[in-house]
């Protein structure tokens, strides 16, 4: 009976993996991403009024020059391994905030 179990178990751990498109190797995705996305926005949304986002500065402007790179190159990774749509539905969007702690080797934000 305990094999019986065991094989139950792991056809479902099989069955709930998919292959990321990024590495190529099959992954575990206990959530799927719809209940997955309206939880991390809303801890985003949360994170957002909770701290002070530092707009047009050259430090702000950087992050989002970056961020757009950093897009624009999964983007175009993306497409090249067969998977074009891959990113479509998703929202970019980049933001500094300002961190009180004094963390080593972390940007502070500006004051």
């Amino acid at each position: 009976m305990k094999a019986f179990f065991q094989s139950i178990f792991l056809v479902l751990l099989l069955v709930s993996c998919k292959v990321n498109q990024f590495t190529g190797k099959k992954t575990f995705n206990a959530i799927p991403n719809s209940q997955l996305f309206p939880m991390a926005f809303a801890q985003y949304e949360a994170f957002l009024k909770e701290n002070r986002v530092i707009e047009n500065t050259k430090e702000a402007l950087q992050i989002k020059r970056i961020g757009e790179n950093i897009a624009a190159a999964a983007q175009k990774y993306l497409a090249f391994k067969g998977h074009p749509d891959a990113l479509k539905d998703y929202q970019w969007e980049y933001h500094l905030v300002e961190n009180p702690e004094k963390i080593p080797g972390v940007c502070r934000g500006v004051k």
